[in-house]
């Protein structure tokens, strides 16, 4: 079986891992999103000046870098228009990738979420600033891993980031401070399954909770409520591999906070012993003898 990996870099934990697991049930290829041509014909067939025809995948598991995102993108999408199966669909990855796609698809279905908004200019951000109860948090639309963000407390502070977000013509995604005592909970979701939860604690000094910014993972059991919203999230947003995060506000409980579509899972996998690499192969392996 021929499990391509859309992805540049094998470098990370998390690709290093699905690549492996790959190998042991079959040929993992490293399918590098730099170096492919993507063709139409009259069959709507498609084509790849790389190492082999794209049509010889099985099953290609996307797991591009932000900085090739457009073109990964597009590259998932031929891909599922060829016929040959995906985890996750693109139209998945972009509602994730978006901190507002997503913020819009848990509203649809009234999933509990902190307070959000977005906006461009920075006249435009600071009239929305005036509007919400501080601290607030700036984050950049598509970031990832905790980058990006910052958190502010006063109109001085955001009248600063708003300048600077606004410098790079890019629209800000503001949202409310949740106070979640420095900890919050990543549930990962493969093939609809819960198949591991952990406790993220921030480090002293730092109100960020994020494996790769330094801080701790542990082992959780998530309780029936985060459960509940851990698979109504990935169902709304039809995520075959979806990393949930959840915050306890002291008030209004249970909120969702984020999908993430590309898992880093080596934190998650130190902290449960769950192979987590193997769990996304096996669903890739399923859906490509579907």
């Amino acid at each position: 079986m021929e499990i391509g990996i859309l992805r540049s870099s094998f470098k990370s934990y998390g690709a290093k891992r699905i690549l492996e697991e790959a190998n042991k049930v079959g040929k993992g290829v490293k399918l590098d999103p730099r170096h492919l041509c993507l063709i139409l014909d009259k069959k709507l067939d498609g084509h790849s000046i790389y190492e082999k025809h794209l049509g010889a995948f099985d099953v290609v598991i996307p797991r591009f870098l932000t900085k090739y995102f457009d073109f990964g993108l597009l590259a998932t999408q031929h891909i599922e228009n060829m016929g040959i199966p995906v985890v996750n669909s693109a139209a998945a990855i972009k509602t994730c990738k978006n901190k507002y796609l997503t913020s819009l698809a848990l509203q649809r279905k009234r999933i509990p979420q902190p307070l959000s908004a977005i906006a461009l200019h920075s006249k435009d951000i600071m009239e929305v600033v005036k509007h919400l109860p501080k601290p607030l948090v700036f984050k950049a639309l598509e970031g990832s891993e905790g980058f990006g963000i910052t958190k502010i407390s006063n109109d001085g502070d955001a009248k600063d980031w708003a300048q600077t977000f606004a410098g790079f013509h890019k629209p800000i995604y503001i949202q409310e401070f949740i106070n979640h005592g420095g900890e919050d909970y990543r549930v990962v979701v493969v093939g609809g399954k819960i198949i591991a939860c952990i406790k993220r604690v921030s480090k002293k000094g730092s109100w960020k909770t994020n494996f790769s910014q330094g801080n701790v993972a542990k082992l959780h059991k998530p309780d029936k409520e985060m459960q509940e919203l851990a698979l109504k999230c990935t169902e709304t947003v039809k995520t075959d591999v979806c990393g949930v995060d959840i915050a306890i506000d002291k008030e209004k409980g249970h909120l969702v906070i984020e999908l993430n579509q590309f898992i880093g899972f080596k934190g998650t996998e130190k902290a449960t012993k769950k192979n987590v690499a193997r769990e996304i192969v096996k669903l890739a392996v399923k859906k490509a003898k579907q």
